[in-house]
């Protein structure tokens, strides 16, 4: 009896061993391979996506705007950064005569500067008074915050009153100083400040603008003046002036002078993207500069003298300040947007297959397919077909070729079976098999397609890897 137990026992782990073996290679060994194959089994995972119909062009920017150059040498100050907004008459800059405005002026006018700032109230003829209004009006404050009550708004007003008439004692200390020496460095600085003023001259605007150290040359210009060889010709780039106080020679560069909120771009295009953008003298345009979203108007669509481009101009009316200091602009004109499964065109491939007609499949017990008619008769094939739509069945391979004739269903009407013809698909990866699957592409550009026919996270093979 012991003997019986142990070869059943021995017979049931045989069969145990069969049935892991056997899931390990039905289960676990294709995972495994997959695994180990990744390598070379490059796919991308389709997810939803958008590509832009654009077309990418260089706009020429211009502007109402004009660059003042130094009326004299001499040393120039200016008082106003670069991008600034300024009302008309605005004086911007001085520039000084460099002798005047040399060594021995300058050291001057520093000793004054220097004295005026060292110098104490209490050194004053009214030095006591000076000392004792101080003190007064730290007292005042240091009484109001020891006993403030916010429900008692009385408080604030007199703390108010009794500060303003320090002040103006103060003021009023200050206007009895006729003899005293810091009367007399007052004077003494208005006279070097005359003297400097009588050897300098003033840069003022005439015109209110936003005014701006950057020129390329090209100030004055219009987008009339923009031809299709611009971009060709222009070679030039921004120049910075320096703003510290320096020497310049008449005739230098000194700031520029923007005049208008109103800028233009000017663009050149083919007449066929002129065509399938749409584009209409009067409308608004959205496009690209990067990721920058910005909004014109069409003032202008022309044809060139040579016809073979579009000349474009398009208003700004928003958005100078962030094109001050720019010449050329890259932006991207978009007239539609795609969206839906995205992939890289390297997935996508041509094959060839064959179409039959919804009416001519038939189908044998489990099996679909044609019938086939011949002088001996008809004849039913069996077909695995690869995918149909409501009006179409294809396939790539089968036991029919081109020129059969094939039965529809129905009636005894036949159709000629037509010779293969490519169509667009990819191939799917499922662990280590492959399957193409048809799709149609919506819109494509130079790196990726929107497709018809895939489902989001498929696995679509890279064919090109």
């Amino acid at each position: 009896m012991a003997k019986t137990r142990k070869q059943g026992t021995k017979s049931a782990g045989i069969g145990f061993s069969l049935l892991i073996a056997a899931f390990v290679l039905v289960y676990i060994l294709p995972r495994l391979i997959t695994f180990v194959d990744t390598g070379t089994n490059n796919y991308v995972i389709a997810k939803s996506g958008r590509i832009d119909d654009s077309i990418a062009l260089t706009g020429i920017v211009t502007r109402e705007e004009q660059l003042f150059r130094a009326v004299s040498s001499g040393v120039v100050q200016y008082y106003y950064p670069g991008g600034r907004s300024l009302a008309k008459n605005t004086v911007i800059a001085t520039i000084s005569d460099a002798d005047y405005y040399g060594d021995l002026l300058t050291d001057r006018k520093d000793v004054i500067n220097s004295k005026i700032s060292d110098l104490s109230e209490s050194d004053t003829e009214y030095g006591e008074e000076f000392v004792q209004l101080k003190k007064n009006i730290r007292f005042n404050v240091q009484q109001y915050q020891k006993n403030k009550d916010y429900s008692q708004y009385g408080s604030i007003y007199d703390l108010k009153d009794t500060l303003s008439a320090a002040i103006h004692q103060r003021q009023d200390l200050y206007s009895l100083l006729s003899g005293s020496t810091a009367r007399t460095l007052l004077e003494e600085q208005a006279l070097y400040d005359k003297v400097e003023k009588e050897a300098s001259d003033d840069l003022w605007i005439s015109e209110a603008g936003i005014i701006s150290y950057a020129y390329d040359g090209y100030e004055g210009w219009d987008a009339s003046m923009v031809r299709s060889d611009f971009l060709e010709k222009y070679n030039s780039t921004y120049d910075y002036l320096n703003i510290n106080l320096q020497e310049v020679r008449k005739g230098d560069p000194v700031y520029r002078l923007v005049t208008s909120q109103i800028w233009h771009i000017t663009a050149f295009l083919a007449p066929k993207d002129a065509e399938r953008l749409e584009i209409v003298e009067g409308d608004d345009i959205t496009f690209y500069d990067g990721d920058e979203k910005l909004t014109g108007t069409v003032e202008s669509l022309e044809e060139t003298t040579s016809q073979e481009q579009y000349k474009l101009v398009i208003r700004m009316q928003s958005r100078l300040t962030d094109y001050l200091d720019r010449r050329l602009v890259s932006i991207s004109l978009s007239n539609n947007t795609y969206e839906g499964m995205k992939v890289p065109n390297a997935c996508l491939t041509e094959e060839e297959f064959y179409s039959v007609p919804t009416a001519c499949i038939f189908q044998s017990d489990d099996q679909v397919g044609v019938m086939t008619r011949t002088a001996s008769g008809d004849t039913f094939v069996p077909i695995d077909f690869d995918w149909h739509t409501e009006n179409e069945y294809y396939f790539k391979e089968a036991d029919i070729t081109e020129g059969t004739i094939l039965l529809q269903e129905g009636s005894n009407d036949t159709y000629l079976l037509r010779a293969a013809s490519p169509t667009f698909g990819v191939y799917l990866v499922n662990g280590v098999t492959e399957s193409f699957k048809h799709v149609t592409v919506l819109y494509q550009n130079e790196d990726y397609a929107i497709i018809e026919g895939l489902s989001q996270y498929d696995h679509v093979k890279i064919l090109d890897a």
